[in-house]
């Protein structure tokens, strides 16, 4: 089984124990054919000059930024794009400036036809078609009174400030198109969505001291973007397990070598105690054995520690990592369908 993990840390401690955080690759949302290897991502999410008329007066009745979609969407697209980068899923392309008109709207356009996706992706050497086909922004502002203290000649005075909250929300809507197999892979819409804050005497003064809206459509486009490449590659993230840091003066030892990350030889130093007559320390051998394991790849090694930790010492960690192992181990084999393994 390969291992996908980043480097790890060793953090903050407790009585007996302390943080491990490790990077791991988690699988995608959505199965994309392996032989799926390289992606063209175009913006079709802009209007066709029959439908700007139609999104100008949009803007000026709802009263945002006229052009804050058409931005928006470009951060999407640059979102999706760093988002893939990340991951070794795929390579990507980003034409420059490849724009194809849609209906500016939340409504999916008509699928593009066969011939321009196979020219696309011709053009750019790649396997398949990524394409942003709806892109909208509601921005949402709402003020709530908080009261404040401050000091004046020693005596603490009160004030009343206005806090306002937006929460932007984006809807995008994606397809793939393979065109070997003439197939759209994926066409979904999401709505995802940021929150900001800001205070002041007034709503008008709390307002300045907010992003502009135009900002905001575009910094929430741009995590709407990496959201998806969440959806559809696999992906890096950061979790955290607890090690057992003592029982005896081997503890002690086997600690200072995993934060130099040789867990080979704390394992060693574990291992000596996983059938020591003190339930306790044996227990506690045990669980930090199945974390050497996960951190090794070895994760159904990893779960029968776990287990034996649990079931004959009763380390009550134990029970609780065994279901997260049991979990990594199912999303592990998904993972390697995806990648191709």
């Amino acid at each position: 089984m390969k291992k996908y993990f980043l480097p790890l840390l060793l953090g903050f401690t407790s009585c007996s124990t302390m943080n491990v955080t490790l990077t791991v690759l988690e699988p995608a949302q959505i199965n994309v054919p392996r032989e799926i290897h390289s992606l063209v991502i175009v913006n079709r999410s802009l209007p066709a000059k029959e439908e700007k008329v139609k999104n100008v007066l949009e803007g000026v009745l709802t009263g945002e930024g006229l052009f804050a979609d058409r931005a928006g969407s470009f951060e999407c697209v640059r979102g999706v794009a760093d988002g893939l980068v990340s991951s070794p899923r795929f390579s990507i392309i980003v034409p420059p400036e490849k724009e194809l008109k849609g209906t500016g709207t939340r409504q999916f356009p008509e699928p593009l036809d066969w011939n321009t996706v196979e020219r696309i992706c011709r053009q750019n050497q790649a396997d398949a078609l990524l394409a942003l086909e709806v892109f909208d922004s509601n921005n949402l502002y709402s003020d709530r009174k908080e009261q404040r203290t401050r000091k004046e000649n020693d005596k603490e005075i009160k004030y009343d400030v206005t806090v306002t909250h937006v929460r932007s929300n984006i809807e995008s809507g994606w397809r793939i198109y393979d065109p070997a197999g003439k197939r759209i892979i994926d066409e979904s819409i999401f709505t995802d969505y940021r929150e900001w804050e800001a205070e002041g005497r007034t709503h008008k003064e709390a307002l300045v001291n907010l992003p502009p809206q135009n900002e905001i459509v575009k910094q929430t486009g741009y995590f709407a973007g990496t959201q998806y490449a969440r959806r559809i590659s696999p992906s890096w993230i950061r979790t955290g397990r607890e090690m057992y840091k003592k029982g005896n003066d081997d503890f002690k030892y086997a600690k200072r070598l995993a934060q130099t990350n040789r867990w080979v030889e704390a394992a060693n130093e574990w291992h000596k105690y996983t059938e020591d007559p003190d339930p306790k320390l044996a227990g506690r051998a045990c669980y930090n054995m199945a974390l050497a394991a996960e951190i090794a790849g070895n994760l159904q090694e990893a779960v029968e520690w776990a287990e034996e930790a649990y079931v004959r010492y009763n380390n009550k960690k134990a029970r609780e990592y065994s279901y997260i192992l049991k979990n990594r181990l199912f999303r592990q084999q998904k993972l390697e369908e995806q990648m191709g393994e």
